[in-house]
């Protein structure tokens, strides 16, 4: 096989996955599947169906799509359980690549509005609104990414710690879910902190998030 058509196989392959570990974020299937199951007491497919409240069909479709891709462990009997390091992974926050896995299906959903928009005189971009859950993902992406690094390691690297102890405007730009306005008013709060968004859907969910934190 050339290396073409070998890289297009994996791309293919990876495609496949890809989404099915998005799903299994999704429905807390992973962590549904580490409370069940382990390597001296693996499950089956019923079991683990049981614990997430879904149909058993359906997560034994997924159950071996993954242990295919080598990411669920399985026995010869069709018993299924995570290593520790799998686990780890594929719950909360822990790992970024799988947080940007869940973009996928959010971008996807407007796939043939996009071939249109890419055509002359048929329309000139696609609205914020027709991305139903990009802010949703987006938040999980940022937090995953920020969440343990923005204050301790990212602001004193920019030299603003100094001025943020002592008290600052800040505007946040494009601050989406709010998630980083909030964690510099919490963290410093001699600031006053602004922040600004072009979607409605993006400040609802900021403040929403401004209320259950207070």
């Amino acid at each position: 096989m050339s290396d073409l058509k070998e890289r297009l196989n994996l791309m293919l392959m990876g495609g496949m996955v890809t989404p099915t570990i998005a799903l299994g974020k999704k429905l807390g299937l992973f962590e549904d599947l580490g409370a069940v199951a382990s390597e001296a007491s693996p499950a089956d497919a019923r079991t683990v169906a049981d614990k997430a409240g879904c149909k058993e069909r359906y997560v034994r479709e997924w159950l071996a799509v993954l242990s295919c891709a080598g990411f669920i462990e399985v026995t010869p009997d069709e018993k299924f359980w995570l290593t520790d390091e799998a686990k780890h992974e594929f719950s909360g926050m822990n790992n970024l690549s799988v947080a940007y896995m869940t973009f996928l299906p959010a971008v996807v959903k407007t796939f043939n509005e996009l071939a249109d928009a890419f055509k002359k005189e048929v329309r000139y971009g696609l609205e914020y609104a027709q991305f139903s859950d990009f802010y949703s993902v987006m938040d999980n992406v940022t937090q995953t990414m920020h969440d343990a690094h923005l204050i301790p390691d990212y602001l004193p690297q920019i030299g603003m710690l100094d001025k943020l102890e002592a008290g600052v405007k800040v505007l946040d730009v494009g601050c989406g879910s709010g998630y980083h306005a909030l964690k510099m008013a919490s963290a410093f709060p001699k600031c006053e902190v602004h922040a600004a968004d072009i979607s409605e859907e993006a400040i609802g969910m900021a403040n929403e998030s401004l209320r259950k934190q207070g």
